[in-house]
């Protein structure tokens, strides 16, 4: 299999080596490297051109510069286009690959032909490169190496696969035809949602990555309780996801009446959630938990109760 990578940068001077020498580093070498860089200021065209050149790869490691800023979704998928592999994976510009996480993917690939995105587990570190524990962390991997498949229902219940950890066929990709180019659904959502409604979405059970959180991440991800617990916050972010699930049912992504149900029954929770933080009633959280409580994790209970708790003292 000829395996590419596609990367998109924005500004990412201060982590970016790492990550390309964490790519260079990897025990099954890509086949192409292809880079999109979204109208950088800063360094990071330098950086990029400077570790291509000194590292002889100018033959197989290619940077692309827009001409105008298009925005992180619309680089990705325009990155995804221009590379030629049979597995393409997703890299962002200041995460940390360990050094078989090619390989290992790869060989899930290999293993079940049914595979449409392969995702592994990750850990979080900070700017200063040291791991985060937070309520914000994934499911640890017990590093078994075993795969499982995830379907929608198990997407919708926790998403927690960014692209940085997901891989793809190609050929599956490409056949796509009901997919606008002008899609407003970031590329981790839609590669995890239709391939897991094709019941080719698998995990494998190995950390193999370190993902950054810090103070310029393009998602506004954050780990420091004081920011994650914050009322304001949080309805923002369920603002946000309810745009992308509105954007799921307007662009007609599912085709399957199951997949669309549990797309239905996805907002329906996340308004309720929008409805009793800003009610700012602990009753109100307590009673739409035990209400929806299949569907609403523990962890996710407990964040919504703090931050009413919070907001009361206050």
């Amino acid at each position: 299999m000829k395996v590419s990578i596609c990367m998109c940068t924005y500004q990412g001077e201060d982590y970016l080596q790492q990550q390309l020498q964490s790519i260079l580093e990897q025990s099954k070498k890509p086949d192409e490297v292809v880079i999109c860089d979204d109208g950088s200021t800063d360094s990071t065209i330098t950086i990029i051109n400077n570790f291509i050149e000194e590292n002889n790869l100018k033959d197989s490691w290619k940077l692309y510069c827009n001409s105008e800023n298009i925005g992180f979704v619309t680089n990705f998928y325009s990155a995804c286009r221009l590379c030629s592999g049979d597995i393409i994976f997703f890299a962002d510009q200041d995460d940390i690959w360990y050094p078989d996480k090619v390989e290992e993917m790869c060989k899930v690939f290999e293993e079940v032909p049914e595979a449409k995105v392969v995702c592994c587990k990750f850990g979080i570190i900070d700017a200063e490169n040291k791991k985060i524990k937070s309520v914000t962390n994934p499911v640890r991997s017990k590093e078994t190496g075993k795969v499982r498949n995830l379907s929608v229902k198990d997407l919708f219940f926790k998403c927690e696969w960014p692209s940085m950890v997901l891989a793809f066929s190609s050929e599956w990709y490409l056949s796509w035809e009901s997919i606008s180019d002008s899609t407003e659904i970031p590329n981790d959502y839609l590669f995890c949602a239709k391939a897991s409604e094709e019941n080719g979405f698998y995990q494998l059970d190995k950390e193999l990555a370190l993902h950054r959180i810090h103070d310029n991440n393009t998602g506004k991800e954050e780990y420091k309780l004081f920011k994650i617990l914050n009322k304001q916050r949080k309805i923002e972010e369920i603002n946000e996801y309810l745009r992308i699930l509105d954007a799921f049912k307007n662009e007609k992504i599912f085709n399957c009446d199951n997949s669309v149900e549990e797309l239905e029954a996805k907002k329906a929770i996340m308004q309720s959630r929008k409805k009793v933080l800003e009610s700012g009633k602990i009753s109100s959280v307590i009673k739409n938990w035990m209400k929806n409580r299949k569907s609403i994790r523990t962890k996710t209970f407990l964040c919504d109760l703090w931050i009413i708790k919070q907001k009361l003292k206050q």
